[in-house]
């Protein structure tokens, strides 16, 4: 008797498999995806990716509860998909088997748009880096973090020297390549472990994490020589900038503090000739 006869009008992969984990019937659509419909094979060896949540998802099951589970799944040409899978137990009444059955809802689509509209609220759509909403969560963070480990963090603000006169002179899309060039020097100079995020214009922040104060000026002065080399105007120098330094939690707990801090030790530098970093003092 089948199972799933009445469901094969349905686009969704379904299939039912006993106590042991072998496959008892499958659908079309189960079939088409994943290759195959063989009867008597763990479901496992069909559709691996399902290896990691397989033993909670029958557990919940056999309760008389469903998990939802994001799972991935690639098809025989290669496509792949996300698919929210559900397990449930029931009883074939004639033959008393205790059966599993799987629904799998593809939600490809659903899960890409999240993931846009996530990055899209956290990274800065030009230049890739953190936007200053994130960054301010991220530096946060590691405040309470170094100050429970009793350690110190680094906090970098960046500006570009005479960024107004790359715009007139060369047009705002040589300006955007300009932002877009620093964001991925900045990304190869730094450690994995530090974060970028641009606070606006040609503003950018750094949060380096387990960093004093010698080895954040010497990070920065790192950061405004790799800046004034590889990237370029139109044909021209390299850009110059001026960098503000502070340490936190010393200088503050607070990252709205800290930010406010180095944007004021990065004003200073300013006045100075040429790429150039000051450490903010209270």
């Amino acid at each position: 008797m089948s199972h799933l006869g009445i469901f094969e009008s349905i686009d969704d992969p379904m299939f039912v498999m006993n106590a042991i984990g072998d496959i008892v019937e499958t659908n079309h659509a189960f079939s088409t995806v994943l290759g195959s419909n063989t009867h008597l094979q763990p479901v496992t060896d069909i559709w691996p990716e399902i290896a990691d949540i397989w033993e909670s998802s029958l557990a919940a099951a056999d309760s008389g509860k469903q998990l939802g589970n994001d799972v991935r799944a690639h098809s025989l040409d290669g496509r792949e998909f996300v698919y929210d899978l559900r397990t449930f137990a029931f009883v074939q009444a004639a033959a008393s088997e205790r059966l599993f059955a799987g629904i799998a809802r593809d939600v490809t689509a659903e899960r890409k748009n999240a993931s846009l509209l996530e990055i899209q609220a956290t990274t800065d759509v030009l230049t890739s880096a953190y936007n200053r909403r994130l960054l301010e969560v991220l530096l946060t963070q590691a405040i309470r973090s170094a100050r429970r480990r009793k350690k110190v963090g680094s906090f970098i603000f960046i500006d570009v020297d005479n960024f107004k006169s790359i715009n007139d002179k060369f047009g705002h899309d040589q300006g955007d390549r300009v932002l877009k060039q620093i964001s991925e020097v900045l990304h190869k100079t730094l450690r994995d472990s530090d974060v970028v995020g641009r606070l606006g214009g040609d503003e950018f922040g750094v949060i380096l994490t387990d960093s004093n104060e010698e080895f954040g000026s010497l990070k920065a002065l790192q950061i405004a020589k790799a800046l004034n080399r590889p990237v370029k105007k139109t044909g021209t120098e390299g850009i110059e900038v001026s960098i503000g330094l502070s340490i936190f939690p010393l200088h503050s707990e607070h990252a709205e503090d800290i930010i406010k801090h180095t944007d004021t030790a990065m004003y200073r530098t300013k006045k100075q000739q040429g790429s150039s970093v000051e450490v903010w003092e209270s």
